[in-house]
């Protein structure tokens, strides 16, 4: 509304840091409204590949918003941190509040799988607590494999009350 106030048609953006992901997101909804961009880093959403942040518009796909060569490493590093929590949990035994009758990582994994499906198209409601929806979910995860040593116990808590 701002633009079409003061004339212009096509948006100039200057994104730095995460705000590199709102530019790619912005120029996938409204490429017609793209003048310019400058960013100057890479997306930081999403790291997991078939995790793409779901943007109103915008569907899932690997590797979306891709826009280095050096994207896929992290892509590859975060799918490694969550496997390192479903090892991590399985080991844990009792510790870890998700590992339930799971005897393995790969029953981990399948479980989590089951949760993210789910997720995609009913959001888990909680009284008092905003709905979690599928979006939410990986936005979480994404904390979760950069700040692992903080953060696994509270995902492996997370995986439990979804499930």
């Amino acid at each position: 509304m701002v633009m079409k106030a003061i004339g212009e048609n096509k948006i100039h953006w200057y994104g730095i840091s995460s705000d590199t992901h709102s530019a790619h997101t912005f120029a996938a909804l409204y490429p017609e409204a793209v003048r310019k961009f400058v960013l100057d880093g890479r997306p930081f959403l999403p790291l997991m590949r078939n995790m793409a942040l779901s943007v109103s518009g915008v569907g899932r796909s690997d590797f979306a918003y891709t826009t280095t060569d050096n994207q896929p490493d992290s892509i590859v590093d975060a799918e490694l941190a969550l496997e390192a929590f479903f090892i991590t949990c399985n080991s844990a035994k009792a510790a870890c509040s998700s590992k339930g009758a799971s005897t393995s990582a790969q029953q981990l994994k399948a479980r989590f799988k089951v949760i993210d499906q789910k997720l995609e198209s009913t959001p888990f409601a909680s009284p008092g607590f905003q709905a979690i929806d599928w979006s939410v979910f990986h936005l979480f995860l994404l904390t979760a494999v950069i700040d692992s040593s903080a953060f696994f116990p509270i995902l492996a808590d997370f995986l439990t009350e979804l499930e």
